[in-house]
């Protein structure tokens, strides 16, 4: 596997330093924040345009590949295949790539090292639907990308479990939208939980779907 990652509690605290000192200041240097989609295909092209330039990769998260591991349903293993292209990115440019885990570099520090910054953070805010009466319901009332993270297991949403319905409550579902997140959310909130038992659902997702009632789902 050549996705080398270095997970920021393993560097020392000067770590931009330890860049400084294995990067020739001969050539160009890039700082890509994110490592999802966009992030990936912004490296691939540019390092595939310049034969010289270097790209430090930073990730908030522990893992890459944002949203193809938190944005894609579990049950389409298809899509989330793209991250072996991702790896291929890192193998063919090994010598001149590096991804950092659990990094959160500020951008006035990136400054002063880098060439060049690229932001491929993505939407980190979902756009709200202000529902009349929506704010004094406790539970039951949910973004699609709060739903769809938690469903997914990323870190930032495991709490999401408490604001949803309890299961036996979680018989009849309204999906207000009609497209591709809004359609699988109808998908996985309709399976049962046996159907995402080989899958990349979050443990808190499957046992939830497996405490409903087995005529729920509608």
């Amino acid at each position: 596997d050549w996705l080398i990652v270095f997970t920021m509690s393993r560097v020392p605290s000067g770590f931009l330093r330890l860049s400084g000192t294995l990067l020739s200041k001969t050539v160009p240097r890039i700082a890509v924040l994110g490592s999802g989609p966009g992030a990936f295909y912004t490296a691939k092209y540019i390092m595939r345009q310049s034969d010289s330039t270097r790209i430090d990769m930073f990730e908030r998260l522990p893992e890459p590949f944002g949203l193809v591991n938190f944005g894609v349903a579990p049950d389409h293993p298809e899509v989330k295949n793209v991250r072996n292209e991702f790896r291929g990115v890192a193998h063919e440019y090994h010598d001149r790539f590096r991804l950092f885990a659990a990094a959160e570099p500020k951008l006035s520090t990136l400054q002063q090292h880098y060439d060049g910054i690229v932001v491929a953070t993505g939407a980190q805010a979902a756009n709200r639907l202000e529902l009349p009466g929506s704010e004094s319901v406790q539970r039951g009332i949910l973004t699609a990308r709060d739903f769809v993270s938690w469903y997914n297991g990323h870190p930032d949403f495991a709490n999401i479990t408490a604001k949803l319905p309890s299961p036996e409550k979680s018989g009849e579902v309204v999906v207000i939208g009609l497209g591709n997140v809004a359609l699988d959310v109808a998908r996985v909130l309709s399976k049962s939980a046996e159907e995402f038992a080989d899958t990349e659902i979050s443990k808190d997702a499957l046992r939830w779907l497996s405490d409903r009632p087995t005529d729920s789902g509608k």
